[in-house]
């Protein structure tokens, strides 16, 4: 049976044909296209579509649905997509307005007919008839990052950035960006991961546990290179096991507070001691410009007037704008957070159930080496729209997007016959898959003997890898079990003060031993040669009555009792 719209199609050009004089004759015409005769004598007497005569059984008028559907619409621009059910019940509030219940014959009685109201699929045959709507699952959103998305808010952050480059003649290797990103020392990340196809469940991962938190304060400038980072402990004191790693960058700068977050204090040092000497030689022209979130540390009257004092430009993105506008945020965070949890998940399957301070270091240090890099931090900026300056980077992925049909897929043809001898062992494999045959009992020995061997080298090869694994992670634990000392209370160091520290601290125990024995050699060579030698060993005392104290008997032979 054709399709109504392809039989509508043809009913029209059969009223074409008669209207215009080429066909005389209904029934001719009728014939000629393939309709009814009946239903083109009709349609020509002023009938109308099956689509008219279906509009008219419906419960909704067309002027109704259409108010329907601007509504729908409404609310799907504004981020608050109405339900299935929802949408049931405006269009019963529809009905019920229009008046959409029934009295019966007054001459029986006046009780009123319950209110219409729509069907159970009556949405799902509303979204059918009208395609540019469909039914998705929803996901939560906050409402406060909404509103920081406004385009108009994002175009005014654009023109205020723009204007302060044009107006200092900021250059593009003078703009930074800073931030802070929490880390839980403990916590692996969450990855697809390879088991058993029997398995009911999810798989699960064991967590080393240890949530403390930790903070790092990371810059990046727009022409692809970083900044040292300053990492915020929780505690009170700076130990000496976290400074003892060669692997460390001396200039890197750690910090402590009571709960591992930072403070005013620490953003204000961070930008004193780090920020400001690693960039001042750096710096092409006269100001630097550095782009900030909203965070309260970042705005407070020491941290302003030092920037001021140093030509350093600062600009404060539109709060809950970040994950758009930072640069960090777009490429950088989520990467490092991620590797960084591979790492911990690695550790956990060579036996480590817990991420100490000093472990937490040599991890964040691999993590960061294989995040910021120079083209993380270029796409970040690029991603920002910043560098190259092109604010539709982030004003096109605020407006809805609209979804492309994917072109069909092309039927994939069996590979033909190769031609050429195979060059490696997966060429080998493919041509002997394709190529079955039958083998003489001597070529099966020999594949059962090759497989065999394959299967030891591949073992051999998986165990030497985990054991020089384990061996390493070995060699960790014992520099661990060493001596932990204090070297200082509050405020920051860097990796390089703490190590001078720790050897100040070496070279001062080895001089207290020194003179230790030393002191001993003098009080040995005062003392006689009689007084050196070595002791008598000492004899048991006879035993004797403990009432009179004689020794010729005990207590219970004593004549005294």
């Amino acid at each position: 049976m054709p399709k109504p719209l392809q039989h509508e199609d043809r009913i029209q050009l059969a009223l074409e044909a008669l209207r215009s004089g080429q066909i005389k004759i209904i029934r001719n015409a009728a014939d000629a296209f393939g309709v009814p005769k009946s239903t083109l004598h009709r349609r020509v007497k002023g009938g109308g579509t099956r689509q008219e005569a279906q509009v008219k059984n419906r419960k909704l008028r067309p002027t109704e649905e259409a108010a329907l559907i601007q509504w729908i619409e409404s609310l799907d621009d504004r981020g608050m997509s109405p339900t299935i059910g929802y949408i049931r019940q405006m269009a019963d509030l529809l009905l019920r307005e229009r008046g959409g219940f029934t009295l019966l014959d007054a001459s029986l009685t006046s009780t009123p007919v319950p209110a219409m109201t729509v069907g159970e699929n009556w949405v799902q045959r509303l979204l059918h008839r009208h395609p540019h709507l469909e039914t998705k699952y929803s996901r939560k959103y906050d409402y406060q990052r909404a509103l920081g998305e406004d385009p108009e808010k994002i175009s005014a952050w654009f023109a205020r950035v723009q204007r302060t480059i044009n107006e200092y003649g900021v250059l593009d290797s003078d703009i930074y960006n800073f931030d802070e990103i929490g880390f839980q020392m403990g916590v692996a990340s969450t990855s697809k991961v390879v088991t058993r196809s029997d398995r009911r469940n999810r798989p699960v991962v064991i967590q080393p546990g240890n949530r403390e938190w930790t903070t790092v304060i990371e810059c990046i400038n727009a022409t692809g290179w970083s900044v040292d980072p300053m990492i915020i402990f929780e505690g009170k004191v700076h130990i000496s096991s976290w400074y003892d790693s060669s692997a460390l960058p001396k200039t890197w700068r750690i910090g402590v507070s009571d709960n591992g977050w930072t403070t005013d204090e620490l953003t204000f040092a961070w930008l004193r001691e780090v920020f400001e000497p690693q960039t001042r030689n750096r710096t092409v022209d006269r100001y630097r410009l550095l782009i900030l979130d909203g965070h309260g540390s970042h705005s407070t009257p020491a941290f302003d007037k030092f920037c001021t004092e140093h030509r350093i430009l600062t600009e404060c993105m539109p709060s809950h704008s970040s994950h758009y506008l930072q640069p960090l945020d777009v490429s950088c965070f989520a990467v490092l957070k991620r590797t960084y949890g591979d790492l911990v998940k690695a550790k956990i399957a060579l036996g480590v159930h817990h991420i100490d301070k000093p472990r937490f270091l040599e991890l964040f240090l691999e993590a960061r080496k294989k995040t910021f890099n120079t083209k993380n931090i270029a796409s970040g900026f690029r991603a920002a729209g910043l560098l190259p300056f092109d604010p539709t980077q982030v004003l096109c992925r605020l407006q809805t997007r609209i979804r492309t049909l994917s072109p069909p897929p092309t039927p994939i043809q069996p590979p033909s016959l190769p031609l050429k001898t195979p060059g490696n062992i997966v060429e080998l494999d493919s041509l002997q898959r394709k190529h079955q045959r039958e083998i003489s009992p001597t070529d099966q020995a020999l594949q059962k003997i090759i497989k065999g061997c394959q299967m030891a080298m591949h073992n051999a090869t998986l165990l030497q890898e985990e054991n020089s694994r384990l061996r390493a992670e070995n060699g960790r634990q014992k520099r661990k079990r060493a001596r932990r000392a204090f070297i200082q209370t509050g405020g920051t160091m860097t990796i390089g003060e703490g190590m001078t520290h720790i050897e100040a601290s070496q070279n001062a125990r080895q001089k207290g031993q020194g003179s230790q024995e030393a002191r001993r050699e003098v009080e040995e060579g005062e003392v006689g040669p009689s007084d050196t030698t070595a002791p008598k060993a000492r004899k048991r005392a006879q035993p004797k009555c403990s009432v009179c104290g004689s020794i010729e008997h005990n207590a219970r032979k004593c004549p005294c009792k």
